[in-house]
């Protein structure tokens, strides 16, 4: 999530391709993932505009998952 939000390797995208790959991911590997739409947008925003460190990212990640 962090190199795609950070790196931009697509045109357009980036932030929302990155948030739901984690949300895969995380799914796939038996974690169910719970927050409100707002809160998810206001998460990818943070990623990128504060330049949020992976284990910011994987924090709130846990924070917002369960098993």
């Amino acid at each position: 999530m962090h190199s795609v939000i950070n790196n931009y390797p697509f045109l357009d995208g980036n932030k929302r391709t990155s948030f739901f790959s984690a949300i895969l991911f995380l799914e796939y590997n038996g974690r169910s993932v719970e927050f409100k739409r707002k809160e998810g947008v206001k998460f990818a925003m943070k990623v990128h505009n504060q330049r949020w460190t992976v284990e910011q990212i994987s924090w709130w990640l846990k924070e917002h998952s369960i098993k």
